[in-house]
């Protein structure tokens, strides 16, 4: 027992440290949360009628694609965040169409591994669906799903998505924003370890620890996030981080 809560220990520690090497390495700006909210709500586009993102529904109405794309990290006061910004005037959730917005605040759109072979017009067709209806083309519309920062593909996925709407648009510029809330690496992995306890996994094997060990080594390996939307989604120094 005191050989496993050891080796735990130096797997936490070891995330944590290299969570906090990956974001001093991604030279982004550092904000908070009320400051997050006002960036996001004054997020505008130049454009109107002729907005890449927006489709005109009826003679008051659009249905315009995303703007801002919140992507984690999980257990890091996301849902906090969300319930904030739905108090402000003029910013909307995408919703799964199938369901209610109410219901469906976590899109899961561009992490379905299950897909891997989808249709990217198909895909395209259901963004369409899942928009909100607004009445200024200058809305921010945001995409949300925590998972996203720790998903290999999505960054992929989204700017695959971004350069489909451009090309279909014959436009240039779809201005986007990427949300991330932080929180210190340990404390984020142990939220997120008593949350899955309780609710998903206490009835499942969990192997052993030499099982353990070999999954925190697989997932540090694979989960540089933010590494990957800096790299794909940056230039010069205008990304923003909020923590």
């Amino acid at each position: 027992m005191n050989k496993f809560y050891w080796i735990t220990s130096c797997c936490l520690l070891i995330l944590g440290l290299i969570g906090i090497a990956v974001w001093k390495l991604t030279y982004v700006r550092i904000y908070s949360i009320g400051d997050t909210m006002q960036m996001i709500q004054t997020a505008q586009l130049h454009t109107s009628t002729t907005n890449p993102r927006c489709k005109v529904f009826n003679s008051t109405h659009f249905r315009c694609l995303p703007n801002v794309f919140l992507i984690g990290s999980s257990k890091a006061g996301t849902t906090s965040l969300v319930l904030y910004l739905s108090k402000l005037p003029n910013v909307y959730f995408s919703f799964r169409e199938e369901t209610s917005q109410k219901d469906n605040s976590e899109q899961h759109r561009f992490d379905r591994a299950s897909y891997p072979y989808s249709n990217k017009e198909v895909e395209l067709a259901h963004e369409w669906a899942s928009r909100p209806l607004v009445t200024d083309p200058n809305a921010v519309v945001i995409h949300y799903t925590p998972q996203y920062l720790y998903s290999p593909n999505v960054p992929y996925e989204i700017r695959d998505f971004i350069k489909l709407v451009l090309k279909k648009a014959s436009v240039r510029n779809y201005d986007v924003k990427f949300v991330m809330l932080l929180r210190d690496p340990v404390d984020r992995a142990m939220s997120s370890y008593w949350f899955k306890n309780s609710h998903m996994f206490h009835n499942e094997d969990k192997g052993s620890v030499e099982d353990m060990e070999k999954s925190f080594v697989e997932e540090m390996q694979k989960r540089y996030g933010i590494v990957r939307y800096t790299s794909l989604f940056c230039h010069a120094n205008n990304c923003y981080m909020c923590v």
